[in-house]
């Protein structure tokens, strides 16, 4: 018996609404069916409510196109791409309501009749739907694929519900967005008609932007009144381009004179600031932060440029958490956290949850961003808003990683409700779009990268040919220079949590390597970075690794860093250097707080690596290294001690006072690094200060030097135990006499009653004894076969050991002394895996030098080594001959240094 269609329908709609009652009813919800008066124009049969069962709360609303049929066609056909699939024809002036008009969630649905099954479709989940649209439109249908496995029943519903609640979040994001404005024009036009004053206009402007004090240029170059004609206005590093008459003539018309800024004479009758002077500094100051600092006009005729930067005030006045704490001041910053301020604005409040961050305090963080959140999603501060929820997502990830207190699962997941599906449908204007795009999909960070590694890719190349005698002339200092800026400062005045993140630290690591690349061109005809400027040293200082600074530093062979303004940077390294030491409490009371712990150790061993390098005068860099060592002592971190690279400092420095070398090198006594490079460095450089009287020079003069307590009966014992405390004292001749004559003989008597191989080639190779064979003879037979078993280090490693460090020391005593070596020693080079290395060393005019790796110069690098390197000529060849073929800038500079 066949149906009519009428039948059919009435049947398949019983069915479906049967089905769909039952389904929510056995989850907990209720769901009522009104039936649509225009299902015929329109294609909706059905509009479904659905509520709570238990409190009756209305929860979404979903619309329907119901078919019934007496029998589905299921598409068989092997080759065909849907095959397996459901296929049925739907109206294509449907389809086209269904997708791209309603803002509602629509599900098709087909009854088979013949078995009772019914089949979904959520149409506006289908991700090919648009282009086959497109394709149709000459046709009055369209085919559509229904999934067999899509058969609504009570056992699907989980799936199904899903399905609704992403096709409601996906058709309403995609409907207000179409809604919204796609001009490449902003809208602000009540601005322009205005009868308002120019400075008004600008701070109006800058007012819809609250909460983001940095704005992007691409989007600053759009707004009015910065924005005369769309293709005049643009802004290239840090000049403003612009053909907007009346903004021009005001920054044409103001001078700054005794820091009072005023109307130039010839301006009087028509520009006036009387009355605006406070709203001119606030313009000002927007100015400087979006490093606007030029102005060109791009109009009809012409105008000379203006340097807006002349009329800019500097430094830092502000008192708030966060300016304490980028001073360094940890002190002050806690304390103004704890301080109730009633009728906080969602602004203030925002600086403190960001100060909480910066201090490790991620709970106080987490607390605070969430009343703003809510806060600013009421008084629609849709800007703000978007930041406070960046910064709660990147919190969480933070929380997730570093927080470890009872209440992290509670704090997970209220963040993990934190999102921006909902966000973009409420966007009214193209302006807070573009914002909007900028922070959520990290585009300020994406574009800065790219641009950056684009323009370190040519710097390295310039350097490199800039060492081969090329030459290059650009404006890639300025684009480097402001580029980083601008994304230092949004992250930084925008209150972004991104610092801590590893790839915020590759950027900045890249921009200032480029910076070094530029600084370190020496043909006097191509473009450098001749001097460094203060933000750049804060940045170093704040946000840089350390040991990744000590690599670009060598690799650029930066031996001094000529700064542009060396008062500044002096005034603002003091008052930090103060400030961390006013901090102790706040740096030791957070030791548990990890990154923020880990933040305050890279920026005090940066500090090692700055005062190394900077060029300053030598009162104001003692001053500045004075406290460091004072902040050292405070700290009372040996750990911390031990990695602060100060022998950096003592290498690169002739200028450090005795009284820093002896305060700095009792630092390290105290915490016995005796045996580290910084006490070493310290230890030359304060003997190579020293005018030693040998005749007013007494043992317990050079005992003193320790600040220890060791006298003279133990003198000797401590030598033998420490003597990598004593290695720098003993390359000066009036030291090492005297030390010598007072421990030569226990020394020698050691050695007889108990024969120590390592305290006799120190002893040897310093001249402590002379030369006598018997112990001589004692060392070479102390050489240990390194190949018969693994040493430690290869069983850590994995690599074999190919060198054996106390044959190395033979060879260099053998030097020293002139032994000629014998075959008993010669055999010794089997006692190192690596044994044709030592077939070199003792046989240099005798080798097969077809064998011979230049790397091995760089090996052993000593003077004896060094000298007798020298005398042999056939050496001399080779290794001229192996650069030539192969180039080794190690290599290279000693053959220059030590073959000549």
């Amino acid at each position: 018996m066949g149906y009519t269609t009428t039948e059919i329908e009435e049947k398949a709609n019983r069915l479906l609404n049967d089905m769909l009652s039952e389904m929510f009813a056995q989850n907990n919800k209720i769901i009522g069916e009104h039936p649509s008066k225009q299902n015929h124009e329109v294609g909706i049969d059905h509009f479904y409510e659905i509520r709570d069962r238990e409190t009756g709360e209305f929860l979404n609303l979903m619309l329907n196109q119901n078919k019934g049929t007496a029998s589905i066609d299921i598409i068989k056909t092997e080759s065909h791409p849907e095959c397996g699939k459901i296929s049925f024809q739907l109206k294509l002036r449907h389809a086209k309501y269904f997708t791209r008009e309603l803002n509602n969630p629509l599900f098709f649905t087909l009854c088979d009749i013949s078995t009772n099954k019914i089949y979904w479709y959520w149409i506006q989940l289908d991700n090919s739907i648009d282009s086959r649209i497109e394709a149709q439109e000459s046709q009055k249908s369209l085919q559509i694929y229904i999934p067999v496995s899509n058969e609504l029943k009570v056992g699907h519903f989980k799936k199904f519900y899903a399905d609704l609640d992403k096709s409601h979040r996906h058709q309403t994001h995609k409907y207000y967005k179409s809604k919204l404005s796609t001009e490449d024009e902003y809208d602000f036009k009540e601005l322009e008609n205005s009868e308002m004053h120019i400075i008004d206009k600008i701070l109006a402007s800058i007012k819809k932007f609250d909460g983001l004090s940095i704005i992007p240029k691409h989007i600053l170059q759009r707004v009015y009144p910065f924005k005369g004609t769309r293709d005049k206005t643009y802004i290239i590093s840090e000049t403003l381009r612009t053909d907007n008459r009346k903004l021009y003539d005001l920054f044409e018309a103001l001078e700054k004179t005794n820091d009072i800024i005023k109307v130039k004479p010839e301006y009087n009758k028509t520009i006036i600031i009387d009355g605006y002077e406070d709203k001119l500094k606030k313009v000002l100051d927007f100015l400087k932060e979006n490093l606007i600092h030029h102005m060109m006009w791009t109009g009809k005729g012409h105008k000379e440029r203006l340097c807006v930067h002349d009329l800019f005030t500097y430094g830092n006045s502000c008192e708030c958490e966060r300016c304490s704490f980028n001073k360094l001041d940890f002190k002050t910053a806690t304390f103004k956290l704890t301080d109730n301020k009633p009728n906080e604005s969602s602004i203030d409040k925002f600086k403190r949850a960001y100060t909480y961050y910066l201090l490790g305090d991620l709970k106080g963080a987490y607390l605070l961003y969430l009343e703003i959140n809510k806060e600013t999603k009421e008084n629609e501060n849709s800007i703000l808003n978007t930041l406070c929820k960046y910064n709660l997502i990147n919190l969480k990830n933070l929380i997730n990683g570093s927080y470890y207190e009872k209440d992290r699962k509670i704090m997970l997941a209220e963040l993990g409700k934190i999102n921006f599906v909902l966000d973009e449908i409420i966007i009214e204007h193209n302006y807070y779009r573009d914002v909007f795009d900028w922070i959520k999909e990290n585009r300020f960070f994406n574009s800065s990268i790219l641009e950056i590694d684009k323009f370190l890719g040519e710097i390295q190349n310039h350097h490199r040919k800039d060492k081969n005698g090329g030459y290059f002339r650009n404006k890639l200092p300025y684009d480097i220079k402001f580029k980083f800026l601008r994304i230092s400062y949004f992250i930084e005045f925008n209150l972004i949590i991104y610092d801590v993140f590893d790839e915020y630290q590759v950027l900045i690591h890249k921009s200032l390597e480029a910076l070094f690349g530029l600084y370190n061109i020496y043909n006097p005809d191509s473009t450098r970075y001749d001097k460094f400027e203060s933000p750049f040293i804060n940045i170093w200082l704040m946000h840089a690794k350390p040991a990744k600074m000590n690599q670009i530093l060598l690799k650029y062979d930066i031996r001094e860093i000529e700064l542009n303004d060396e008062k500044e940077v002096f005034k603002k390294l003091s008052e930090n250097l103060e400030n961390l030491c006013s901090s102790i409490n706040q740096i030791k009371g957070n030791e548990k707080k990890y990154f923020f712990n880990d933040k305050v150790k890279n920026i005090i061993q940066n500090f090692a690596y700055i005062l190394s390098r900077i060029k300053m005068n030598k009162s104001d860099f003692n001053i500045l290294l004075n406290k460091y060592s004072d902040l050292i002592t405070l700290l009372k971190d040996d750990y911390l001690i031990s990695l602060i690279k100060f022998e950096t400092i003592f290498h690169y420095r002739k200028d450090i006072s005795i009284e820093n070398t002896k305060k700095i090198m009792k630092l390290l006594t105290d915490n016995d690094l005796f045996e580290t490079q910084s006490y070493n460095k310290c230890f030359d450089y304060y003997l190579s200060i020293q005018d030693f009287d040998k005749g007013n020079l007494s043992v317990d003069k050079i005992l003193a030097i320790f600040s220890s307590n060791i006298d003279k009966t133990s003198m000797e014992l401590d030598f033998y135990l420490n003597f990598t405390k004593y290695e720098n004292l003993l390359r000066i001749d009036v030291l090492k006499e005297k030390v010598k004559d007072f421990i030569e003989i226990k020394a020698l008597k050691r050695l007889e009653e108990k024969f120590d191989s390592e305290y006799y080639y120190n002893l040897s190779i310093y001249d402590i004894i002379t030369f006598k064979k018997d112990l001589f003879n004692k060392y070479v037979l102390s050489i240990k076969d390194l190949t018969l078993k693994p040493s430690g280090h290869e069983l850590i490693s994995g690599m074999k050991q190919r060198k054996n460090r106390d044959l190395g020391n033979l060879i260099n005593l053998s030097y020293k002394y002139n032994i000629s070596f014998t075959n008993e020693i010669k055999q010794l080079s089997k006692y190192a895996h690596e044994s044709k290395y030592y077939d070199w060393l003792m046989d240099l005019e005798g080798f097969d030098y077809s064998s011979f790796n230049q790397y091995w110069l760089l090996e052993y690098r000593t003077r004896l080594y060094f000298e007798e390197f020298k005398k042999h000529k056939k050496l001399k060849e080779e290794v001229k001959k192996a650069l030539q073929e192969n180039y080794i800038e190690g290599v290279a500079k000693i053959y220059i240094n030590h073959f000549d």
